[in-house]
């Protein structure tokens, strides 16, 4: 039995005994701590990273957004748009394209479509540059601005009357 009194017999103990457990009880749990730390950051192993053709091929695309700088007047009103996604008519905001990794694509017009007349998907090659920083669909080069799990940020340029106008076209999965 041992009794906590406060001065200067703070703590007085019945045996060696207790003092040696207390040793080990702290000289364990600072082991247990280094073990700890030393082992966590082998638990967390980073998958390697995915290569653009992983990236491009994983899932479906679907354009979420398409701009145009400096602003064009697409419809021959008067009224010029940088966003030219918000002209598009829903049937077609649903649209996909699947990449594959034999070079070849699917574009799909998702559940709504435009014209019940045509077919429902329609097949595209596509081939990446050598730096993989452009990449070809159909004839058509875009430079690939964002590539990752998330998002596929594309741009083309035209010049039409000596203006250059860019269009960035961000698709998401």
């Amino acid at each position: 039995m041992f009794i906590l009194i406060f001065g200067p017999n703070r703590l007085p103990l019945e045996s060696d005994k207790l003092k040696i457990m207390i040793r080990y009880t702290k000289c364990t749990g600072i082991f247990m701590l280094i073990i700890i730390a030393c082992a966590s950051p082998s638990c967390k192993k980073e998958a390697p990273a995915k290569t653009k053709l992983q990236l491009l091929t994983t899932a479906s695309w679907k354009l979420n957004a398409l701009t145009v700088d400096p602003a064009y007047d697409y419809s021959g009103d008067g009224n010029s748009t940088t966003n030219l996604f918000a002209l598009f008519e829903e049937c077609t905001k649903d649209d996909y394209s699947t990449f594959r990794t034999d070079g070849t694509a699917v574009s799909d017009q998702g559940s709504l479509k435009c014209d019940p007349n045509e077919p429902q998907s329609f097949n595209m090659t596509w081939a990446f540059n050598e730096e993989r920083t452009k990449i070809t669909i159909d004839n058509q080069e875009y430079t690939i601005v964002e590539l990752n799990s998330i998002q596929l940020r594309l741009t083309s340029q035209q010049t039409e009357e000596g203006v250059t106008y860019t269009r960035t076209a961000i698709f998401v999965h």
